[in-house]
């Protein structure tokens, strides 16, 4: 039997290797649409995954400045005596001190700051900031005049020299008399919120960059050194065009090389925009390797058809061949 599948003059043979050339540029054809829909269907999913992860941390952003400035607020309230004036210096002191939450959420420190935006007192590791004017911050000035809290836009801390951004929420009185405000500060490099974000929803070798479109401005990202820069910082990368062109997720290229999957999302309490990229190659090397496994699976299942088929054409056709040979 072997001695006729590879005769060249054997029919037997000749309709053996017919059936399996067949069926090897059948494999490849359906291996080659099989990748194809498989990687497809792998990027669909990658996409869908990154924006989920972005949303879930967009939320928890948002969620972390809410509950900052409702702490802050709350703080404000007990600043001010039955008098309607604030309280005195030592009882503001022992009230700032005391507060270990926001200690903790405002790295940079609790500032209160009068009526006429000079810094009044402060949390130990922020009295450097007393007696410093920030009459001029447009933060003060919005406070002021809307008697809302505010986020600030980020900037360079004048004591520490960090970038930083500042939550403030009004001092009024029953009445709605503005006293001044209460503001903390955080320096992007140690906020709390970003970490954590980071280590919940953030995949391995992925990153995470909150921007200002308007401002073109990196506030802040997992990429270190990129705290407050211009946002031509990522002229290379593809994400940037892409957002402003209104494509909130998808696939382009990086500013270090290659391609990444993004998602980007806005939040509701500044304007500012959450970025999530990652790398593209991870993403298909599971699929790839998957592929690879059914490409070699296909071909031994081909080599296999075309031996156990060997027999069976041979036992048929047989007779045919016995008849031509008479001829």
């Amino acid at each position: 039997m072997i001695k006729l599948f590879f005769s060249r003059n054997s029919l037997i043979s000749r309709l053996v290797w017919t059936v399996l050339f067949s069926l090897l540029a059948l494999t490849l054809l359906i291996g080659g649409w099989g990748r194809h829909l498989v990687l497809d269907d792998v990027l669909e999913k990658g996409i869908d995954q990154q924006n989920v992860l972005n949303r879930r941390a967009t939320e928890q952003l948002d969620q972390a400045l809410v509950q900052r400035q409702d702490k802050l607020q709350q703080l404000a309230h007990l600043l001010v005596g039955d008098d309607g004036v604030l309280k005195p210096e030592a009882d503001i002191q022992q009230l700032l001190n005391s507060r270990i939450w926001l200690r903790d959420a405002f790295n940079g420190g609790l500032l209160l700051v009068d009526a006429g935006g000079q810094v009044q007192q402060a949390t130990p590791g922020a009295q450097g900031h007393i007696g410093l004017s920030v009459a001029g911050r447009q933060y003060f000035q919005s406070v002021r005049a809307n008697l809302t809290a505010l986020v600030s836009q980020p900037f360079t801390d004048r004591i520490s020299g960090q970038p930083a951004y500042m939550v403030s929420v009004p001092v009024v009185t029953g009445s709605g008399r503005f006293l001044g405000l209460l503001t903390g500060m955080t320096l992007l490099k140690g906020d709390t919120a970003l970490r954590q974000v980071v280590g919940n929803f953030l995949p391995e070798n992925g990153h995470i960059y909150i921007i200002d479109l308007d401002d073109e401005l990196i506030i802040t990202s997992t990429r270190p050194g990129l705290e407050t820069s211009p946002l031509d910082r990522l002229e290379y990368s593809g994400v940037i065009p892409a957002l402003l062109a209104g494509d909130m997720s998808g696939v382009t290229r990086s500013q270090y090389g290659g391609q990444v999957l993004y998602s980007a999302a806005i939040m509701q309490q500044t304007g500012w925009g959450v970025v999530n990229t990652y790398s593209y190659s991870h993403w298909l090397v599971n699929s790839q390797d998957l592929l690879a496994q059914l490409f070699w699976l296909a071909l031994g299942a081909m080599l296999l058809i075309g031996l156990l088929t060997l027999p069976v054409i041979r036992r048929l056709l047989l007779p045919i061949q016995s008849i031509s040979e008479q001829l």
